[in-house]
């Protein structure tokens, strides 16, 4: 009870002095801003340090509450304490019989002060969505990394932006005027750098889309190559035959890749042939020795082996079969060695391989036929020949 009073009077002493004209209001209202916010700010860390560390421990299996709540607390934690002090001060402030000038400084410092923080919460949380789910997502790889500057930097700079204009707003600052001109400067760069900022997004998504990665063998078009960099406008490619071939980001999007790292295993079609003169038992037990010789092999999966068509001077067989590792120097080792096999197999049962080519069949000419070279004109009847005489 007697602290309750105490209490009471100690509160209304305080009001007496900060209703006082004189330095002793201010005096009193900056000392408890100070005692204020070095309590939040230690609260705050408290918060960050024990109570986030055993709702962690609740919400260690759920990870996305988990990063939620962290960030929440982390975030509260960045809190500047000059920010703490001016957001504590100013209800003092208010509460003094103060000039109405006084009060308005006060309410800018104020504005400008919860801006500032705003802006510093906006730019942790694009930093902890950096790094817990952008690089994650996009690896950290050196294209990698320059494209998630420019995407952090871009967030940053919309919060920013946008944050300035409702502080200005807010001061009493014609905003209107103002985002019509950025408006319409906006269209104007826009137009001028299209091409360039079709690069830009096209390089944002072949970072968060992959399509490929830097490391990856690919197909554009007709050219072949390993990327080496993805960058801000262009990508660049190493060729086969050891130069550097540079493409734009849209211009890869707009036309079709062809991944070939990422081919887990490799399909074969081979297509041969042998003669119409092949017998009908061969003809039948050659899909049999391909497929025998196929399952053997360790590396090898069997597809199919058929007589796929009647060729034109040919009996044409399709075969086909998968490597299962996607090595291309694998493959080609293990393609000659099917066609060692094949050449081996017929030589063996003394099948032939087809030569493309034609035949032409003479018939024998009769007798009575040949008779008619020895016909003579007469000359009674134009066109008409008649045997010579003997």
């Amino acid at each position: 009870m007697w602290e309750s009073i105490q209490y009471s009077r100690f509160i209304r002493d305080i009001r007496i002095l900060m209703r006082t004209d004189g330095p002793w209001q201010w005096v009193i209202a900056i000392i408890l801003a100070i005692f204020a916010t070095i309590i939040i700010k230690a609260l705050l860390r408290t918060l960050e340090t024990h109570v986030a560390s055993r709702l962690g421990r609740w919400t260690r299996n759920f990870e996305r509450y988990h990063q939620f709540e962290d960030t929440i607390f982390k975030m509260l934690a960045q809190t500047k304490p000059y920010v703490i002090f001016v957001w504590i001060l100013y209800p003092f402030v208010e509460f003094m019989y103060t000039n109405r000038q006084t009060n308005t400084i006060s309410r800018a410092v104020l504005i400008v002060a919860t801006s500032i923080q705003i802006t510093f919460w906006g730019f942790y949380i694009v930093r902890r969505w950096r790094e817990n789910f952008l690089s994650k997502k996009v690896g950290k790889d050196d294209s990698s990394v320059s494209a998630l500057g420019l995407m952090s930097a871009t967030l940053k700079g919309f919060i920013a932006t946008t944050v300035l204009l409702i502080c200005l707003n807010n001061l009493g600052v014609n905003v209107g005027a103002l985002v019509a001109g950025l408006g319409v400067g906006g269209i104007a760069v826009a137009l001028a750098a299209q091409n360039f900022l079709g690069d830009v997004f096209a390089s944002l998504s072949i970072v968060l889309d992959k399509p490929f990665i830097v490391g990856d063998f690919i197909m554009v078009g007709t050219e072949l190559g390993t990327v080496e960099n993805i960058g801000i406008k262009t990508t660049r490619v190493r060729s086969l035959s050891g130069e550097e071939l540079i493409f734009s980001n849209r211009q890869l999007l707009e036309g079709s890749i062809k991944n070939f790292k990422r081919m887990w295993r490799r399909r074969v079609v081979i297509r041969f042939s042998v003669p119409y003169s092949t017998s009908r038992e061969h003809v039948q037990e050659i899909p049999n020795w391909i497929k025998e010789w196929i399952i053997a092999q360790d590396q090898l999966e069997f597809e199919r082996c058929h007589l796929a068509q009647f060729g034109e001077w040919s009996l044409n067989f399709e075969l086909v079969y998968w490597v299962k590792d996607p090595d291309y120097g694998l493959h080609m080792d293990l393609q000659q060695n099917f066609y060692l096999y094949l050449i081996g197999q017929f030589q063996k049962k003394h099948v032939q391989f087809a030569i493309p080519g034609q035949s032409l069949f003479v018939e024998k000419i009769p007798r009575d036929m040949m008779s008619l070279s020895s016909w003579k004109d007469d000359g009674n009847s134009e066109g008409v020949q008649r045997p010579a005489e003997s």
